[in-house]
């Protein structure tokens, strides 16, 4: 560690569940006259050589790290006091993107999901962080192309293995972990209006609620000698107003005929039943502006009440930004919740 930055005048971060580098935002740097000792100051820093760990100090006790970033210098201004300027930052997965196969990527059949993620993470010189390991392994040979990045193939293995997209956590390492049902999560914090509530009482609230599928089909490729495998999760639960009960037919995926990546039933069983859930849950979201909170991060489970808007369900996490102001003062975070609808 070289010691605190000197200089911050504000800033934002972000994170977005979707992203392949799900962790992005903005400093603002001023190199004044009025040094703090004991800090370092921006302009002895190697802006290409290192790295940014945002941490937030709430009290004399309290501090939360943000994640890692690396920062590139965006532009910078002259002021009266001295020169200002801007670092762009993107989390550690940065890395991983930027760094692309130089010749065909190929993996045998019953090659080793988690072993092959680590041994690209640490290619690129990263050290591979905390990946929960498994036995599953590629059904079939995978080929990429040179010039593909290698955190696409990271993904690409995790998805069909049933796993979360690869992502940095707020420590600043590389996590991979089995994906879990919204209702599986562990519940991360409640949202709950009256006199202890901690969001603000306006927030918006959509729903979008054309061609919900209630019903997910995944097949994958056979290879002549062996049939694909195929998979089904259906929504008949009668108190989810999408179900077949309800709606009275079925309303399939539109890609259920294209092949997908799947290193066994199970995973495929599992790929299977997130896409419903993903499919159902997009049909309510709220937009939040909230205290700053240490464990609100995307794919986080949340529970949200509001007496008077009759919403008291399960959401999840899909975006979340916070705010520095001027003289680093933390001001309210904004947060994007998903509906985890019945299915």
């Amino acid at each position: 560690p070289m010691g605190e930055l000197d200089g911050l005048i504000g800033g934002q971060h972000e994170w977005i569940a979707n992203a392949a580098i799900k962790g992005a935002g903005a400093l603002m740097i001023a190199d004044v006259a009025e040094h703090v000792p004991g800090r370092v100051r921006p302009r002895d820093v190697d802006w290409l050589n290192i790295r940014v760990q945002p941490v937030y100090v709430l009290d004399a006790e309290t501090e939360w790290p943000r994640s890692m970033f690396i920062p590139s210098m965006r532009d910078s201004n002259w002021r009266e006091t001295g020169e200002e300027f801007t670092l762009d930052l993107h989390d550690k997965a940065l890395a991983l993107a930027q760094d692309r196969v130089d010749e065909t990527y190929a993996l045998d059949a019953a090659t080793n999901v988690i072993d092959t993620v680590r041994t690209l993470i640490e290619s690129t010189g990263e050290s591979a962080g905390a990946l929960t390991d498994s036995s599953e392994a590629t059904a079939s040979p995978r080929v990429w192309s040179a010039g593909t990045s290698k955190l696409t193939i990271i993904n690409a293995l995790l998805d069909s293995a049933g796993y979360f997209a690869l992502y940095v956590d707020m420590a600043g390492q590389f996590r991979a972990e089995p994906y879990l049902t919204p209702t599986q999560r562990y519940l991360a914090h409640t949202f709950e209006d009256g006199e202890a509530s901690v969001f603000a009482p306006d927030f918006n609230n959509g729903e979008d609620l054309f061609s919900v599928a209630n019903k997910i089909l995944h097949v994958t490729a056979g290879d002549g000698t062996t049939e694909g495998l195929t998979s089904v999760a259906t929504n008949t639960n009668p108190d989810s107003p999408y179900s077949y009960a309800n709606r009275g037919r079925w309303i399939v995926n539109e890609d259920a005929a294209q092949p997908v990546e799947a290193t066994s039933q199970e995973a495929l069983d599992t790929i299977t039943a997130r896409d419903l859930v993903n499919a159902t849950a997009t049909t309510a979201s709220r937009d939040l502006n909230h205290a700053p909170l240490a464990d609100i991060v995307v794919n986080a489970a949340v529970h949200l009440t509001h007496s008077d808007a009759a919403i008291d369900a399960r959401h999840v996490v899909t975006r979340t930004t916070l705010t520095v102001e001027a003289g680093g003062a933390l001001a309210l975070a904004s947060s994007t919740l998903r509906e985890v609808a019945l299915t």
